[in-house]
């Protein structure tokens, strides 16, 4: 079986817009509510095959993991929503723990969860974007024998190599220079610059490099990778798929 492919995507988008053949929607985002100990913007229709996505762009406090799971239960009786992905971002909240621990053992679907909060449930583990400097093989290979989510996004870095040591620093997105070399086993273009006291290394994996990058994420046995349609689609980039 491949791997699946999302683009999340807010309410206004899905219904703007058509997605590339091959891939599906994800919906992006139910919040928790600031007004109940519930969930707010549950969508009222999906389209078959979508993905499901609660994120913590609002903080929890004080909400009810019961009514949580309860409120997802009648959304999947009438939405059928293929998975729910749980893209928790702020880490050490024991609230946000114990809801996945909730959701994981009620819902009737396939519940993936941010790393932070997926080492100690058996669940599928949701992994941000492989660094630009690590084959993907050993940024997985901590989570070996889980199944494993993965987030893709385009990106640009400079590292800065001096007598002092190296540093990091991530660049605004930007097309990489037609004389860019291809590392195959990063899946990133770059280009060095040897000044006189620094070394400059530029490298950015734009759209192609992320084909490639999803073909070797399959053939490691990822099951589900998830984009942002702003970031792969939206700017008036296509997917060869």
């Amino acid at each position: 079986m491949g791997i699946s492919r999302y683009l999340a995507m807010t309410a206004a988008e899905m219904e703007t817009f058509s997605l590339p053949q091959g891939w599906l929607p994800a919906y992006m985002a139910c919040h928790f509510s600031p007004y109940t100990t519930g969930l707010s913007n549950i969508p009222q229709e999906l389209p078959p095959g979508s993905m499901l996505i609660l994120n913590d762009r609002t903080p929890i406090s004080g909400h009810d993991p019961q009514r949580i799971a309860q409120q997802l239960k009648d959304a999947w009786e009438q939405l059928h929503f293929d998975s729910m992905l749980l893209d928790f971002e702020r880490q050490g909240y024991e609230d946000i723990l114990s809801l996945c621990h909730v959701l994981v053992e009620q819902l009737s679907c396939p519940v993936g969860i941010s790393s932070p909060y997926a080492q100690a449930i058996d669940c599928p583990v949701f992994l941000p974007p492989p660094p630009l400097d690590q084959p993907l093989a050993e940024y997985i290979s901590p989570w070996q024998g889980r199944e494993i989510w993965l987030d893709i996004a385009p990106e640009a870095a400079q590292f800065l190599i001096t007598e002092d040591g190296s540093q990091l620093m991530h660049l605004p997105l930007s097309q990489p220079p037609e004389n860019a070399h291809t590392d195959k086993g990063l899946h990133c273009r770059y280009r060095s610059e040897i000044l006189e006291k620094e070394v400059r290394f530029r490298l950015w994996r734009d759209l192609p490099q992320i084909e490639l990058l999803i073909n070797h994420a399959q053939s490691l046995g990822i099951t589900k990778c998830i984009g942002l349609y702003q970031e792969l689609i939206a700017q008036k980039s296509t997917l060869s798929l």
